[in-house]
């Protein structure tokens, strides 16, 4: 072994230089040591300007050549690949450098992008052709971009889903479990592109259009309402196309801030039907079987006249006109109104408003027209002593008894009953009488014999009905419930029957209060028919 000139140090690592005369001479030096001597006078030379400007130049052509570029970039790539440290320090040198460089980032970027633009779109469209979750947030964040930059702010490279209340996996969920979700043709490899033998695609659509919303961040509010899951559903591609921004639906309203507002100005009534004469008919042909008929007929009259249904409250202390302030019930609303294809109003608005916010129900006019006439005897008046949103009263002027008396607490309702009364005398000669009165008090002070007793009774635990009489407010089991059936039993004529429409949930104490009682008063239970859509209530019929 040999010693380097400069180290002293025993090695073999020498290189060889071929002499003119052609033979091999050992260098003096050893590599290790050729290279510090050669880096710092490289060094030394790159401290001149003119030592500089030379090794850019031979560097600047050594660098561009076809096969060093492919070389040093094969062994990069190796480098990157299987070096897990220097993988994570060039990721944070590059990290580092944007922060520290943003302006030039940008620039860079900018000009990359146009100087290599149909690269990058022809592997971005390869991308979200191989990946439809891809495709999706793809389509999300550019739709998202064109409604803030319409009204001249920027998403400022903010994730779209950082803002939302839901990831892209329980997005997906929600499409799959939507009732618009055809699982014979819909799957996550025709979304958006036409892969099916007929050639159908689907896509994500808003049911509420989004050019409704008006957003300049997402952080607004309707950002949110927006991109809400109650707004999202899939959608033949065709059929979105056609329908564009459903301007047959919203008449008049150019934004959703539009709805929001004409409903807190007011409540109207929704549209009395045009032809009573057709409600009439409808009803009178109602018939009871095992369970009450269940038409909506005669629903959007009585939503016209009864006004103050909309301010009774819930168990929750809620009411429809607590509801109308509230940006996301309205949403779910107008969201049904669009897929039903019926148009976006104040008034259809508050008629669907009570599936969502549990408003107080009218009974419906055909059960209580099938009950009248299954159960009430011929020629004798009948009484219902709780009117309430005057379902009963339609249904009585329906059903051809000869006189029906009722009375309420609430002078809205008295005023409304009269009202139906007054409008149907075309079509009916029941005679009526109603009176804004407690009905323990009527009971007491009348003379009349019923040949029925129908009516729905108040429940005190589940609903605020707005005004009670001093026995419903205070130990109403033992001030009024007891003392009302006993009524009942003293005011029927013999053969009388009473029907109350109760809800016959299980361990509930208002049901088993009623229910009790009858048996109490004497009476026996002789019929009962299912009401409602999940059949948690029913229609009582006892007599003596």
């Amino acid at each position: 072994m040999e010693r380097c000139r400069t180290c002293d140090s025993p090695t073999d690592d020498f290189r060889l230089i071929r002499s003119k005369t052609g033979k091999l001479n050992r260098a003096l030096d050893c590599r290790s040591c050729e290279r510090c001597k050669a880096k710092e006078s490289r060094k030394a030379r790159y401290g001149t300007e003119e030592g500089r400007k030379a090794i850019l130049s031979a560097n600047s052509k050594y660098l561009t050549k076809p096969d060093t570029i492919e070389r040093l970039a094969l062994l990069g790539k190796q480098r990157y690949a299987e070096d897990l440290v220097f993988q994570d320090a060039a990721k944070d040198r590059a990290r580092n450098w944007r922060a520290s460089n943003p302006e030039r980032k940008a620039s860079t970027a900018a000009v990359y992008y146009q100087e290599n633009k149909e690269k990058i779109r022809a592997k971005s469209h390869e991308k979200m052709a191989a990946n439809p979750w891809l495709r999706l947030r793809g389509v999300i964040r550019a739709r998202v971009h064109e409604a803030i930059r319409s009204e001249g702010d920027s998403k400022n490279g903010a994730s779209v889903f950082h803002h939302l209340p839901y990831t892209i996996v329980q997005l997906k969920e929600h499409l799959e479990r939507h009732p618009d979700w055809d699982p014979s043709w819909m799957s996550w490899s025709c979304y958006g592109t036409p892969v099916t033998p007929d050639g159908r695609a689907w896509q994500l659509e808003h049911t509420v259009p989004q050019s409704m919303f008006r957003y300049s961040s997402m952080t607004d509010e309707a950002f949110q309402l927006c991109w809400s899951l109650d707004n999202l559903r899939p959608l033949d591609g065709l059929q979105n196309f056609a329908d564009g921004d459903k301007p047959d639906l919203f008449g008049d309203f150019r934004n959703f801030d539009e709805i929001l507002a004409a409903l807190s100005s007011g409540v109207t009534g929704p549209p009395v039907e045009n032809r009573l004469d057709d409600v009439f008919l409808r009803l009178s042909q109602a018939r009871l079987g095992k369970s009450c008929p269940m038409s909506f007929t005669g629903l959007k009259y009585l939503d016209g006249i009864f006004l103050n249904r909309f301010r009774a409250k819930n168990a929750n202390g809620q009411s429809l006109m607590d509801s109308i302030v509230d940006p996301r019930k309205v949403l779910r609303v107008v969201s049904h109104l669009v897929r039903s294809g019926e148009r976006v109003t104040v008034p259809s608005i508050l008629s669907n408003m009570k599936f969502v916010s549990r408003v107080p129900g009218h009974f419906f006019p055909a059960a209580a027209a099938a009950v009248w006439r299954a159960y009430a005897p011929t020629g004798l008046p009948v009484l219902d002593p709780f009117l309430g949103w005057g379902g009963r009263t339609l249904g009585a002027f329906c059903s051809g008894v000869p006189r029906i008396v009722g009375c309420d607490l609430q002078s809205e309702s008295v005023d409304g009953c009269r009202s139906v009364a007054s409008d149907f005398s075309v079509f009916s000669n029941v005679s009526a009488e109603f009176h804004n009165m407690d009905a323990l008090r009527l009971l007491e002070s009348t003379d009349e014999r019923f040949g029925m007793i129908f009516s729905s009774p108040p429940y005190m635990a589940s609903e605020d009905y707005g005004v009670e009489s001093d026995a419903m407010r205070q130990d109403w089991l033992d001030r009024f419930v007891f003392p009302f059936t006993e009524a009942c039993a003293r005011r029927l004529a013999p053969g009388g029957k009473v029907a109350l429409h109760l809800k016959d949930l299980k361990g509930a104490p208002t049901f088993t209060a009623y229910h009790m009682s009858m048996k109490a008063a004497g009476f026996r239970q002789v019929a009962r028919h299912k009401y409602g859509r999940t059949w948690t209530q029913s229609v009582y019929v006892y007599e003596r």
